[in-house]
């Protein structure tokens, strides 16, 4: 199989092989580079003899052909546990060991210090990242928007104990709890962190809180003196401290196996709120203040802007192996407004994140986007593009996977009907999307009446689909 491997770009992994000293990025740039070129199990042979004796084996692992795979995971899974190595995994000497010393130094002054070591070797075995890195798997790798939501009975459970909405959000063990809990049930590829999109405003000093049975209210921002009585962007983590320590506790206690998702609202669907100060069917309020004093919408977009990419940097910061990006409400903006305050924001936000972080993958989803989908790799910079359910599966395999990784995009309500309806097209969307990198998930969030057993189906069509 892939018989049509580059050789140059081999030699160029060579290359990268003997730089001295280790760059930091040096194995993204190995994986960035490995996986369009697609060695074989032949290839990888004669790799890694190239590579050992140039006394570098590192990179051979992230070369590995992918029937070897598994075996290399086993001989990590062996040397975490002090057990004797194969031959799979020559960068880790043979013998015993304990974990720490298994890691070779050009990886271990990479990892962060209160990582477990076993965690950080088996990272490059995770699916989600590998379909972010481009890899076009057998099986997408699965997780569902809302997952940590109130169709679970233990979901309830825990939020009854918090007392309310926000307390749940602000205890870090009870908000670790109900990220874990979709994990234990379903074994997701990837867990996404608790939280809510509206914490940013209220980390930059609006007023926030729920009302049962309709959402979020916020004090509002329409004026002048409304905006400067807002913080600056810098002065948010106070506030925000316990979602980090959140996300501290799931990055050690997530299996090893399991992605750890950050997020954080775009900033124009984070305006709307600000603007309104609930959440509106046609976001007309924010719609009507960009047309009445477009300065002053913009002066808060960028403060929301500038928040975000302190908030989300910090999420890395703590753990957060990818973070995503939801602009639920992007599909309002038309023409170069849709350019201009939703994708605009979201590029800026991902450039400067992949500044300071460059090997942290992010998923952007501009929902409602239509054929605006079409482009958005590029427009974003975004290592994925989620999609909702408004786009078949067909198109975007034609019109946006092309560019790179899609997410997507089920219909949620298959989750409270179930059925033959759910099956059929569960594996209509993984065939449409088989040719390319692809994670599934719904196409908008899992709504409070959905069955829980119906995940539970999704989940064994997507893992069977091509069975």
């Amino acid at each position: 199989m892939y018989r049509d491997v580059d050789r140059s770009r081999e030699q160029g992994i060579l290359d990268l092989a003997s730089e001295e000293p280790f760059s930091p990025d040096f194995l993204q740039r190995a994986v960035d580079d490995a996986i369009p070129g697609r060695l074989d199990d032949n290839d990888g042979e004669g790799f890694e003899r190239k590579i050992k004796g140039m006394g570098q084996p590192v990179a051979r692992f992230m070369g590995l052909g992918e029937r070897k795979r598994g075996a290399a995971c086993a001989d990590v899974e062996r040397c975490a546990g002090g057990g004797k190595l194969g031959r799979h995994a020559p960068f880790l000497a043979a013998g015993r060991h304990t974990a720490n010393t298994c890691i070779p130094p050009a990886l271990r002054y990479m990892m962060p210090p209160d990582r477990n070591p076993r965690k950080f070797l088996m990272t490059s075995q995770k699916s989600i990242l590998r379909a972010l890195a481009g890899e076009t798997l057998p099986t997408p790798p699965i997780w569902m928007m809302r997952q940590a939501g109130r169709y679970l009975p233990e979901y309830r459970a825990t939020r009854a104990q918090a007392g309310d909405f926000l307390s749940l959000c602000y205890n870090p063990d009870l908000a670790a709890e109900v990220t874990l809990q979709p994990i234990r049930r379903y074994g997701f590829d990837a867990a996404i962190l608790f939280a809510d999109i509206l914490l940013v405003p209220q980390a930059l000093g609006a007023n926030l809180w729920f009302v049962t049975g309709e959402g979020p209210r916020l004090s509002t921002v329409t004026e002048q003196r409304d905006f400067d009585a807002l913080k600056p962007a810098s002065d948010i983590h106070d506030h925000l401290a316990p979602v980090y320590e959140t996300v501290r506790i799931l990055s050690r206690e997530l299996p090893g196996e399991t992605t750890l998702i950050g997020f954080a609202g775009a900033p124009w669907t984070v305006a709307t709120y600000m603007i309104a100060g609930r959440g509106t069917p046609d976001q007309g309020p924010a719609h009507a203040l960009k047309a009445e004093n477009r300065a002053l919408f913009e002066a808060l977009l960028d403060r929301i802007t500038e928040a975000t990419i302190a908030y989300l940097s910090a999420q890395i910061d703590a753990g957060a192996e990818v973070v995503k990006l939801f602009d639920s409400w992007a599909g309002s903006l038309e023409d170069k407004d849709f350019a201009a305050y939703s994708i605009a924001p979201m590029a800026r936000i991902v450039a400067a994140l992949k500044q300071k972080h460059p090997g942290v993958p992010i998923i952007a989803f501009p929902r409602g986007a239509g054929e605006r989908y079409e482009g958005a790799h590029a427009a974003i910079g975004a290592d994925c593009i989620a999609v909702d359910d408004g786009v078949t599966a067909e198109w975007v395999a034609d019109h946006v996977q092309t560019r790179g990784c899609v997410q997507g995009n089920l219909k949620s309500s298959h989750m409270v009907t179930g059925d033959d309806a759910l099956v059929r097209e569960t594996r209509r969307i993984v065939e449409a999307l088989s040719k390319g990198p692809h994670i599934f998930n719904l196409g908008h969030g899992i709504t409070p009446d959905a069955d829980p057993e119906n995940v539970q189906l999704m989940i064994d069509t997507v893992r069977g689909a091509r069975a």
